[in-house]
């Protein structure tokens, strides 16, 4: 990402961020429509997701152009999905610039005792890539999470992405030293959600 340093850009939009509060204030623009579109601009979006279904139908919802599962991956190296099965949840798509390793991502969310995210479940970024539901430009980075497996302690990543001809899905082992495109998005949910 750039950084803005024209004043006047960051002067109009201070004018329209103005105008927004007076006119919320006024009660002429409803606060709800307002954070949704805040929400929207941050990259935070309300997924439903129903877990119930199971791993084989949530992938085969997406309508992948092109799937590459690791033969090594097993429904056993999924986390515990402790929500119940039919639920809403916010997540966050963040992005950072620049190359970073899976092991930084770890750092900066999970590990990270002051981060207030952590990775969202596989099944949250597979809610997402249901096409039907998502129909809005989502897809213009590629969305990825990483967890560790329960039954084996190793990383893996889930990554849905579309270009032009297709949709992809992945899902493969990762190392410490795999690097992620800086417009890859990170899905993740506040820790305190208590969820999951």
């Amino acid at each position: 990402m750039t950084r803005v340093k024209d004043d006047s850009i960051l002067g109009k939009l201070a004018r329209q961020q103005h105008d927004i509060f007076r006119r919320v204030k006024e009660g002429s623009l409803p606060p709800e429509k307002v954070f949704l579109l805040h929400k929207q601009m941050l990259g935070n979006l309300l997924v439903f997701v129903d877990a119930s279904r199971g791993w084989v139908a949530m992938v085969e919802g997406g309508g992948y152009d092109e799937k590459h599962i690791s033969a090594k991956f097993t429904e056993a190296d999924l986390p515990p999905f402790y929500a119940v099965d039919r639920v809403k949840i916010e997540v966050n798509l963040r992005q950072r610039s620049g190359i970073t390793s899976t092991q930084e991502w770890f750092n900066i969310l999970d590990d990270d005792k002051s981060s207030k995210e952590r990775f969202a479940h596989p099944f949250l970024v597979l809610a997402i890539g249901e096409r039907e539901k998502f129909s809005d430009g989502q897809f213009n980075d590629p969305i990825f999470t990483i967890w560790k497996s329960p039954s084996t302690g190793q990383l893996w990543s889930l990554c849905i992405s579309e270009d032009i001809t297709s949709r992809k899905l992945s899902v493969i082992t990762e190392h410490s030293k795999v690097g992620w495109l800086g417009f890859a998005c990170a899905a993740t949910v506040d820790k305190y959600s208590g969820l999951f």
